[in-house]
């Protein structure tokens, strides 16, 4: 039987910003609480969400990423973090996230390149959602008081902190039941 890896591709943090974010994790537990935290080695800005893919064809899947990202060559971007968000129930939101700021538009652009590739590879259908990129921080609210927009004024790192030029994206296998749970497979360069 041929192993299945579940991937996905992603916008990796360099490590002064996933050190930043997490001392901000830090102080962020101590008011709001959420069951699950983000490991910072998994700390990530998801492109794509592939699924499960046969072993066979990890070597299609990466050529494709190579070629979509060689389409995008010299097309380096500045992101940073922005204000706190939610996804889920306002009461009691399933997702707690930072919004990413700066260069959008090359953002955007690599993620519908990523996403056209894995189409014509492998079938995966485009998000009918518009792409909204953001940092997943926490998951599932536990606290015992509704949910109040006034807790997320905490704002992030300072602007040095959480600043970061963007010049690759990363193929990532999940090991669910892991910490960390996300290893890199193969990485691709903007440049």
């Amino acid at each position: 039987m041929i192993p299945k890896f579940r991937l996905f591709v992603a916008v990796p943090l360099p490590e002064q910003v996933r050190l930043a974010v997490s001392a901000w994790q830090n102080v962020l537990k101590r008011d709001l609480p959420f069951a699950k935290w983000v490991h910072p080695d998994d700390l990530h800005i998801t492109l794509l969400f592939i699924g499960n893919v046969n072993a066979e064809r990890l070597h299609e899947v990466r050529a494709a990423l190579d070629a979509a990202c060689t389409g995008a060559s010299g097309k380096t971007f500045n992101l940073q973090l922005g204000k706190l968000g939610t996804f889920g129930k306002k009461q009691s939101p399933s997702v707690l996230w930072a919004d990413i700021q700066g260069e959008l538009a090359p953002l955007g652009a690599i993620q519908r390149r990523v996403e056209t590739a894995m189409q014509d590879l492998l079938g995966i259908e485009p998000e009918q959602r518009a792409y909204k990129p953001h940092l997943t921080l926490a998951r599932t609210y536990n606290g015992t008081w509704v949910w109040s927009p006034e807790l997320m004024r905490l704002h992030p790192p300072t602007d040095e902190a959480n600043a970061w030029r963007c010049d690759e994206v990363v193929l990532y296998r999940s090991h669910l039941g892991q910490t960390p749970m996300y290893e890199p497979v193969s990485k691709h360069s903007l440049d």
